[in-house]
């Protein structure tokens, strides 16, 4: 319809760009690296395809694994440019940096739907702050060059070294006996996981239909007046019905826990508990109302999550595995505060910390 059709974003923004920015990738990498002109468009077009990849990773882990996924443009540039060790880390370099950016532009897209803001507005407003960006990144990287050394023991930058090792190791180097048994195994059970998704939703989709059919069959058969002792998710809640959507005051388990425990509201003690019972509740109903197929799709892991699971070190993984743990424990006990709060205190952590890095790297920049 011509209301859709003013949501989607013309070939006219986004063509242009890409065409330039081809251009000056193919004309400014050439001669300053010493590559073929199809060498650079080569790079661009790999760059497209990991770009998907890099997408569909952070839409489903919250992680662009830009560093990984990276890798598969080396490998191409291996057969393009054979013992060419520079061209293989620019070619990997422009991979990285498309993947990145439609990392970016998938979640800022996605915000602005939510927003209600056209896809052009937006795409102006990100071609602006990118304009405003530029000088402030190469400031602060000029910032934090002065302050430590990179490479170095304070900012020892590892994924370079990966990168190098991966540029050597595809120019000529060699992995492990027996490397390749791994990496088939690893792929074909990466490869299943998703198909086996798609199976189980299919399934779930065919279960929450015949379930609501039954509901229909049964509410038309009941005289009028009477509720039916199912509700359209499958929970069974005898004459009432557990939302989550509904208030503290107004939810099933507030009023039992009202009935149960006529304490003062003022009492941390008594708070506590009733938060307690409040958990206990929730967790009794959604183990109710779920099938075993439910429960597989909520269990079943991510090739890519756990792929990323292995590309980062400790120090990132553990911190957001507490994070998570204090995030569903917030939730389950809270979920009003948790929907009021917790992305303000999340992102008030993660400025905080940035913050408070460029502080450090401006006082320890003049000290030096």
């Amino acid at each position: 319809s011509k209301d859709e059709s003013s949501w989607l974003l013309s070939g006219k923004f986004w063509v242009p760009g890409l065409v330039v920015s081809t251009v000056l990738a193919t004309v400014i990498l050439g001669p300053l690296m010493g590559m073929p002109l199809h060498e650079p468009l080569i790079a661009v077009v790999v760059a497209l395809l990991v770009a998907l990849l890099a997408v569909r990773a952070l839409g489903q882990t919250d992680l662009n694994p830009v560093s990984g996924v990276g890798k598969i443009s080396q490998l191409v540039f291996a057969v393009v440019s054979p013992g060419a060790v520079i061209p293989n880390l620019v070619a990997g370099a422009i991979a990285e940096a498309g993947a990145q950016q439609a990392g970016d532009l998938m979640q800022d897209f996605k915000t602005a739907h939510l927003l209600g803001v056209p896809p052009s507005s937006q795409l102006i407003a990100m071609l602006l702050g990118s304009a405003v960006s530029v000088p402030l990144s190469v400031g602060a990287y000029l910032l934090y060059t002065s302050a430590w050394e990179v490479p170095g023991p304070t900012l020892p930058a590892p994924t370079a070294q990966i990168w190098l090792d991966m540029a050597k190791l595809v120019n000529g180097g060699k992995l492990p006996d027996h490397i390749g048994p791994f990496c088939a195994v690893a792929a074909a059970i990466a490869a299943a996981l998703p198909v086996l998704q798609h199976l189980l939703q299919r399934l779930q989709k065919r279960q929450l239909l015949g379930r609501q059919r039954y509901v229909d069959t049964t509410s038309s058969q009941q005289p009028h007046g009477m509720p039916s002792t199912v509700d359209g998710g499958g929970s069974y809640t005898g004459y009432r019905k557990y939302s989550d959507e509904m208030g503290p005051s107004g939810s099933l388990s507030s009023r039992y826990i009202s009935s149960t425990y006529s304490v003062n509201r003022q009492s941390l003690l008594a708070r506590c508990r009733l938060l307690i019972v409040h958990a206990a509740y929730r967790l009794w109903s959604t183990w109710r109302s779920r099938t075993l197929v439910d429960w597989v799709l909520a269990l079943l892991p991510s090739g890519v999550g756990f792929a990323v699971g292995m590309y980062l070190t400790p120090n990132w993984t553990v911190p957001r595995v507490l994070g998570s743990v204090v995030d569903q424990t917030w939730l389950l006990l809270d979920p009003v505060s948790h929907a009021a709060f917790m992305m303000v205190t999340a992102s008030g952590l993660v400025l905080g910390e940035g913050c408070a890095s460029i502080v450090t790297a401006i006082v320890h920049a003049a000290m030096a």
